[in-house]
C-alpha cells in the first residue's frame, strides 16, 4: 500500500472503532490489517501523522504511554 492508502485505512478503522463504540488503538490496527509484531512501530507512526494532519484526536493518554484515539 502507499502511504496514503495505510493512512486513510487506519483513519477509516479509527472511526469504525468509534461507530462500535470501541477504541482505537495501536494494537487494533495491528489485528486488523494483520501486521506482524516486528513491524509495530508503523501503527504508531500512521497514528501519529493522523493526530499531526487533526485527522483523529487522542482520547485518552494514559500515564503508562499508551493512547486511545478517536
Amino acid at each position: 500500500m502507499e502511504k496514503e492508502d495505510r493512512i486513510r485505512a487506519c483513519c477509516h478503522h479509527t472511526c469504525l472503532q468509534y461507530v462500535m463504540r470501541q477504541t482505537g488503538t495501536c494494537t487494533s490496527i495491528l489485528e486488523r490489517f494483520g501486521t506482524e509484531e516486528r513491524n509495530a512501530a508503523l501503527p504508531s507512526r500512521l497514528l501519529k501523522q493522523m493526530v499531526d494532519g487533526e485527522m483523529i484526536v487522542v482520547r485518552d493518554p494514559s500515564p503508562d504511554g499508551s493512547r486511545k484515539f478517536v
